[in-house]
This record gives C-alpha cells, structure tokens and sequence, in this order.
C-alpha cells in the first residue's frame, strides 16, 4: 500500500511532472470534462474568470480567447508548468487563499481538485470566492462524487498503485450547506456521465500510468482496474473510458 499524503502542493508537487505529461501527450483525453464546465459556467464575453486548482494551466486550450483566465495553483510545481501558458496568468497561493481583491471576478471555476482539501479547507475555499466574485457571480465546481465508482476507483486502484496514495474527501451531502454558509445559493447539482476518449486501450493505459502516478504495474493490469472499476468501450475508432463528477453551480447572494 502506498503512502498516503493528504496536503495538495504535496501530492502534486510529489506526482506533478508524471501528470503533467499525461495532458501535454494527450490533451483532448478529457475535453469533454473541461468542454462542460465551461458550458456550465455560463462564460460570455469580457469576462474575468479564476480557474483553481489550475494545474498546469490545461483549461486554456478550451477556453475563448476574449475571457481573461487566471489561474490559481497551490503546488509549486504545477504554477511553475502554468506560467509557459502564454495565454493564462498562473499565481502560485497559499490553501485556501485567493490573490485577488474583493468582488474583482466574474467566475471561479475548480475541476477536480477540492478532493485533496479537507473539509476545513474546502470551506474557506468556498468564502474565498465568494469574497473574490462580483455581485451574482457564479461558481462552477466539478469534482468526484462521494460513493461514486470513480470515487471507488481513485481511493482502491489509483491509491494501492501510486507513490502518495489517495484518500479523497469527496463531494458529499454537506457540500450544499457549506455553500450556503459561504453566501451562495445553489443553481444546479447533478451528476454528470461523459467518456474520457482516447485513440486505443494502450494509450488510455498509459494516460491513467502517468496523470495518477501508478507504479509497479503493467498495461494490462491497468486496464483491468480501469474496467472493474469504470468500465471502457473500445472501436474502430478509438476507446473511450466511463467517467463522471458532480457539477455543481452556486451563485453569490452576499
């Protein structure tokens, strides 16, 4: 059993490169989970928009070129990869600080990445921005659902395989609440089931090797975790692999 780390910059200033490669060598592997946040988030024009946790700045191939995308990130690493982004601004910070002033953005936008805060943190996150967004801006978070087999997935297959383990502190029924308490008032909250696609089972193996650091283990086995847990579909045209996280949109009320 690997072992657990249960800070964020530790996890990924641990595992940051491996991940990083897996998007730069496939980055459309997850576009429909980007494509939906964005949709979701209800962009338009001129908008000021705070992506966090940012990674290595990935939302930027997805997003149009009059939004003004600034990215947050809390592992050194990852705000390192972030600021070659020539089209992003990438700010390394400090859980769950936001390094902006108050009511100064349009949208806060975190994909799956509040899984590695803990309750404490999730909450100051969730003031933060709503310090952080103008009157009625909204907030977009997609991340893993509590019970969910990818939630299943990520804590037994992903935490047995990698060197930082992996216990998620998911999306759960206090999540609304919390919302609540930092001045939101929820819009929509739904679970969401896309694939993440790929051109074939061996390059779907090889994204899931390097975005969770899995160690000691061969393609074939990864992909048998991959169906016990998820589930895949492989054609003619390419292989696509069962994945979902929970959408939820909260506007400011105060």
């Amino acid at each position: 059993m690997a072992p657990s780390i249960d800070n964020y910059p530790d996890v990924f200033n641990e595992r940051g490169a491996s991940y990083h490669r897996a998007m730069i060598e496939q980055p459309l592997a997850r576009a429909n989970e980007f494509r939906l946040a964005l949709e979701k988030a209800r962009l338009q024009q001129g908008m000021r928009v705070c992506d966090v946790p940012s990674g290595g700045g990935y939302l930027t191939d997805f997003i149009d070129k009059d939004i003004q995308l600034i990215g947050i990130e809390y592992s050194r690493l990852f705000a390192s990869f972030g600021e070659r982004s020539p089209r992003a601004q990438s700010i390394l910070a400090s859980i769950p600080q936001l390094s902006f002033q108050d009511a100064s953005c349009d949208r806060v936008i975190s994909i799956a990445g509040l899984h590695h805060f803990d309750a404490d943190q999730k909450s100051g996150f969730f003031s933060e921005a709503c310090r952080i967004l103008s009157k009625e801006g909204l907030l977009l978070v997609a991340d893993v659902d509590i019970g969910s087999p990818v939630a299943g997935f990520l804590d037994g297959f992903v935490g047995k395989h990698n060197v930082t383990g992996h216990d998620g502190q998911y999306l759960d029924e206090s999540t609304p609440m919390m919302l609540r308490r930092a001045g939101f008032d929820l819009c929509d909250d739904r679970v969401e089931h896309y694939p993440w696609e790929f051109s074939g089972a061996d390059r779907m193996a090889e994204y899931c090797r390097l975005l969770f650091g899995l160690e000691g283990i061969d393609p074939i086995e990864i992909r048998r975790g991959i169906g016990e847990y998820l589930g895949y579909r492989e054609s003619k045209t390419g292989c696509r692999m069962n994945w979902q996280l929970r959408y939820v949109l909260a506007k400011k009320t105060r």
